[in-house]
């Protein structure tokens, strides 16, 4: 089922990035996955370039809490008939956030009528329970995208765990974004492990090198207004330094919205903190602020990623940024490209914050050239390498074609 490929060795199928030369594999894959974000448009668009077939399987077509429209592209994408709910998330941090949870029951029936060589499932939920069986009926490979870290997974219940051990015995090959994923899975005896990471949409987020030295440091927080990303206990640890710091004066764009709207609008903060609330925004008008500021904040709670850090280091933004966000955990080197800190410790917070506002425009342009740096590889066409690697590999492996 491959194409021009006998003459390349199969690659460990350990974490590290690994090339795929640009060839298109001979292969239909059926990608089950809720809905298809604006930042995984190009990636999904680069791996049907690469293949004969690419059929995306959506639950929906947007969910209800994303201030996106959906787009689709030139992709073949199908809608399934869908049984949706809310449940609360409840993390040992002390946060509750709210996630909708999806039932694509008529999963087992497309596959059926598609007849992939490869399933891909996103998620250790029903969506993937039924891409499983739906595997062991008609005899296909199962692949599992799994968006997690170590942090975003702790006090799992007991059946969730045995239900995901059961999932990762039935797949080829799993793909996380991150080391931290890697990590988890690794604990939990995943098969094969790949990386599938997260990437910026392109050309929006570019490095402003004529960026100006401005009379108060502007810092950018881009999230969702809710108690999961740590807005509050971040604007509480801002104010505090700058009550303590009456001669600096520092300026907040607050990109989003949420729950927690009302309760940012009426905070009570100190003459030099200025707080600037732009609700939703498009990637035109982010792109803009970014380029108007000097840092981006994250203080979230628990990310399995956090894409605005590649957005801001695509910037040109060091990232002041809570270690409990993947994306900061892994791309952050403290000092050189942003300062990172654990946001439910007050104390470590304030003293990144600090760092971050003491830190002088030489300096500070020189963390910027690093932000650029340390992002610039993270491409759609590089994301979609990692996720063709894992695929080629297991109809490598069941076929038996690509042996060297």
């Amino acid at each position: 089922m491959l194409t021009h490929l006998s003459s390349m060795p199969l690659p460990a199928g350990g974490g590290e990035a690994r090339k795929l030369d640009a060839q298109q594999l001979d292969l239909h894959i059926a990608f089950f996955t809720g809905y298809i974000p604006p930042y995984a448009l190009p990636v999904y668009e680069e791996i049907n370039r690469r293949l004969r077939r690419l059929t995306l399987l959506l639950s929906c077509s947007m969910e209800q809490n994303r201030n996106w429209t959906p787009e689709f592209g030139d992709l073949e994408v199908q809608i399934q008939r869908n049984f949706s709910y809310h449940r609360r998330w409840r993390h040992p941090s002390g946060f509750t956030d709210s996630i909708q949870q999806h039932l694509p029951w008529d999963t087992i029936f497309q596959v059926r009528r598609l007849k992939p060589d490869i399933i891909v499932s996103e998620e250790l939920g029903l969506r993937s329970i039924l891409c499983a069986f739906a595997s062991r009926i008609y005899g296909k490979p199962l692949v599992l995208v799994c968006n997690l870290s170590e942090h975003t997974e702790q006090a799992r219940g007991l059946s969730r765990v045995l239900v995901r051990k059961w999932l990762l015995r039935q797949c080829a090959a799993v793909t996380v974004n991150g080391a931290s994923g890697e990590r988890y899975l690794r604990s939990m005896k995943a098969p094969r492990i790949y990386r599938f990471p997260y990437v910026a949409v392109p050309d929006y987020f570019v490095a402003d090198v004529r960026r100006r030295i401005l009379p108060a440091k502007r810092l950018v927080l881009s999230s969702s207004l809710s108690e999961r990303k740590g807005v509050m206990p971040f604007l509480q640890a801002l104010a505090n330094w700058c009550r303590k710091n009456t001669d600096s004066h520092v300026e907040l764009e607050i990109c989003g919205d949420g729950p927690l709207r009302v309760a940012v609008e009426s905070f009570e903060r100190p003459e030099n903190l200025k707080l600037q609330l732009h609700g939703n925004c498009s990637f035109l008008r982010l792109s803009e602020i970014y380029r108007q500021s000097q840092i981006l904040v994250l203080p979230t709670l628990a990310d399995e990623w956090g894409l605005v850090v590649n957005e801001g280091l695509a910037s040109g933004l060091p990232i002041l940024g809570s270690v409990y966000s993947q994306a900061v955990d892994e791309l952050i080197r403290d000092g050189l490209n942003g300062w990172r800190f654990q946001p439910d410790n007050p104390i470590e917070m304030e003293q990144a914050i600090e760092r971050a506002l003491i830190t002088g425009p030489e300096e500070l342009a020189e963390m910027s050239r690093r932000a650029k740096e340390s992002i610039c590889q993270r491409t759609p066409q590089w994301s979609a390498d990692q996720f063709l690697v894992a695929v080629r590999d297991v109809a490598c492996h069941k076929h038996e074609t690509c042996l060297p």
